[in-house]
């Protein structure tokens, strides 16, 4: 069973399909989840893997390229490959802006490129279309990133690529871990850590949220109308008893 953060995560993304995609519907503890608490939002299983199998097909087009991982039958390579993966998979190095001296907590670029992928792919994206779930980023949604990119690191082990399949066995472990990491980092100054997430919200969303935001919701009501309308607003207070005249002339046509 995931942990109640990851459904919580989820709920979020599926309550986003839901509104605009006419996804099947949340279930809650009552549906079967025994052991969390009572009337939190959680999903069935196959929902929050189907998300995880998206993220991770978007993460691993990038991941290769990204960390310099190689396709080839040579010894040398190969080794090459499972070495940096196993760097990489060090203490969750994958994530930080410098994978090796290990500094800029969650700040490497696959990160913004990934969700630039998923979450923020176009104005339909949940990003976009619900912002409030997203910004700041909370603590979970950065957990699952992290688990999903390991995911893909993991496909590497063994120097060679071999596709895996998302599956709770393979990833609740890890986000378990990443999240209590996460908590950890957050809790060593929650103002900063949370500007911080802000901005990663505003590098990951900048481009499809500002345009998003400009376009301008077509109206009826021009600058003359709007006029006219306030004028028409100001002689009245809004009364039933005062408009009833009005009414009655009106019915006869």
């Amino acid at each position: 069973m995931f942990p109640l953060a990851f459904h919580r995560l989820m709920a979020d993304f599926i309550t986003s399909l839901v509104l605009c995609q006419a996804a099947p519907p949340i279930l809650s503890v009552d549906s079967g989840y025994s052991g969390l608490l009572s009337g939190t939002p959680v999903i069935p299983e196959y929902l929050a893997l189907k998300c995880g199998v998206k993220l991770s097909r978007k993460y691993r087009a990038l991941f290769a390229s990204h960390f310099g991982f190689e396709r080839s039958s040579s010894k040398k390579v190969i080794n090459a490959n499972k070495i940096k993966s196993e760097d990489l998979k060090y203490k969750g190095s994958f994530h930080y802006k410098n994978t090796k001296t290990r500094q800029g907590f969650g700040e490497n670029k696959i990160l913004v490129a990934g969700r630039r992928l998923t979450t923020f792919r176009d104005t339909v994206s949940f990003g976009v279309l619900f912002p409030a779930l997203f910004n700041p980023f909370s603590l979970s949604y950065i957990a699952f990133d992290f688990s999903v990119l390991e995911f893909c690191c993991e496909e590497w082990s063994t120097g060679s690529f071999i596709q895996g399949v998302f599956t709770e066995k393979l990833v609740a472990a890890n986000y378990r871990a990443h999240l209590t990491d996460v908590e950890k980092w957050n809790a060593l100054n929650p103002t900063v850590v949370e500007n911080i997430r802000r901005t990663w919200y505003k590098r990951a969303s900048q481009t499809l949220v500002t345009s998003a935001l400009q376009m301008a919701p077509s109206t009826n009501i021009d600058e003359n109308e709007e006029d006219a309308l306030r004028n028409e607003l100001d002689g009245r207070t809004g009364d039933t008893d005062e408009d009833e005249d009005d009414d009655a002339e009106a019915v006869e046509v």
